[in-house]
């Protein structure tokens, strides 16, 4: 009984020891996990080798289309028709504000017949970011509270006079 008895406090102390770094392990990688970076990239990237082939005067539309897939905006500059392509990668560290590490724009114009004329691409030195304007555009009407709108919409149920 005692020799059974001092295994059982030798498998104890075994599994606790075992447990104890098995949890400083897991507690480790945690740590660690939470402080890498998460990677996200947004919009449209276009493939760089398929971005080489967009040469002005020879591709058409259709064939940017077929090779870039569809921009993230049409518009028109400079009296053309441009197609402008937008990506941008962030990190994020745990609870911080993204950080942009790489942004690239690409611009394609096309003529009067519909081919490319001009392609440019700008990278993160040469853009800006844009701060948009926080006011609010007024609308007309009267401004209703959440009781004045309730009273309105019962008021509908009900039937005409």
């Amino acid at each position: 009984m005692a020799m059974h008895m001092s295994h059982l406090l030798r498998y104890e102390s075994i599994s606790k020891s075992v447990l104890r770094h098995a949890l400083i392990g897991v507690v480790a990688v945690g740590i660690l996990t939470a402080c890498s970076g998460r990677i996200a990239v947004r919009g449209n990237v276009p493939d760089p080798e398929r971005l080489v082939e967009i040469q002005p005067g020879e591709i058409s539309r259709g064939e940017v289309r077929d090779a870039l897939g569809s921009p993230s905006t049409v518009g028109n500059y400079e009296k053309k028709e441009t197609w402008v392509y937008f990506s941008e990668k962030t990190e994020t560290y745990a609870f911080l504000e993204p950080k942009v590490i790489d942004r690239k724009v690409v611009i394609i114009q096309f003529d009067a017949k519909g081919v490319v004329s001009k392609v440019r691409t700008i990278g993160m030195n040469e853009s800006a970011e844009v701060d948009p304007v926080g006011r609010k555009t007024p609308s007309a009407g009267a401004e209703l509270t959440v009781i004045d709108q309730i009273i309105a919409n019962f008021q509908k149920m009900l039937p005409p006079e």
